[in-house]
């Protein structure tokens, strides 16, 4: 993510066909440069806005009709409800699965990938099952080192690469060829791989329903912001024990005077509604 950021998150059988050398690639990202990372779960509700990259140390899950504006890498599992988009790239390590109605960019996982019913997604690369449902768009190649299924009024705009075996629904389409190979799927670890000491304080903030807040920087222990509230943050570093918001709640970080970054080293978790916004 280019510029300054506004929202860091810190918590703390193989199925092979070897045709042959094949060479992946591995991401380093570095973790000051997420807008959300967690070292553990990462999990949010429905309707969640996030502009950067997100990353987690282990499984992540996003709720129906929420958007990233950035790369996606995951340390285990992947899902998401119905209605989610992204602009950038998935990496998992484990498995990937989306819900339908999805519109995302192209996939890497280390597992299974299964892709709902009316989604439109790029490229797709499986290292055990590739299943896509119906009505899907590949605009791209699907590849996977074990079985690809592709079930009716579906269409892959590439290839079709698989390691053991594939079914195609008759209704369904492939513009590409269809081969037997073998795949490579890339791979991410971040460039810092330790997460930092959090040193969270003693004081508890608890923010009601419809109201306007602004907080300073410094050490807290829990926060929980009710429904339909604003909280609005400016340049620095917040750390807590844990961050529960609720419906609806809006995040404004003003980046103007410098980075705003958000560590938590316990459990973060949100309501429908999220919207974590920069200014300045």
């Amino acid at each position: 993510m280019k510029g300054k950021k506004f929202f860091g998150l810190f918590v703390s059988v193989l199925c092979f066909v070897l045709v042959g050398p094949v060479f992946s690639e591995t991401i380093s990202p570095d973790i000051n440069d997420f807008a959300v990372f967690a070292g553990g779960k990462l999990s949010v509700s429905k309707r969640v806005g996030i502009s950067g990259d997100i990353g987690s140390g282990y499984d992540m899950w996003l709720g129906s009709k929420s958007k990233v504006d950035g790369f996606i890498y995951s340390g285990g599992k992947f899902s998401v409800d119905s209605e989610f988009s992204a602009t950038g790239r998935i990496i998992s390590k484990g498995n990937v699965c989306i819900g339908t109605d999805a519109n995302l960019f192209s996939i890497d996982s280390k597992g299974s990938i299964y892709v709902g019913n009316n989604s439109k997604v790029g490229a797709l690369s499986a290292n055990r099952n590739l299943q896509i449902g119906r009505y899907v768009a590949v605009n791209g190649d699907a590849k996977s080192n074990c079985n690809v299924n592709i079930n009716s009024y579906s269409f892959v705009h590439g290839d079709v690469v698989y390691g053991r075996r594939y079914w195609i629904d008759s209704r369904s389409g492939v513009d590409g060829d269809i081969i037997r190979g073998r795949v490579t799927v890339d791979d991410w670890r971040t460039s810092k791989r330790t997460a930092p000491t959090i040193h969270y304080g003693s004081q508890d903030l608890y923010y009601r329903s419809h109201t306007n807040n602004t907080l300073t920087p410094g050490d807290y222990r829990r926060m929980s912001v009710r429904e339909e509230s604003i909280l609005r943050l400016s340049a620095g570093t917040y750390n807590f024990y844990s961050v529960w918001l609720d419906d609806d709640v809006r995040i404004i970080a003003d980046t103007s005077k410098g980075d705003v970054l958000i560590n938590v080293a316990g459990s973060f978790s949100s309501d429908d509604n999220l919207n974590i916004q920069k200014v300045g």
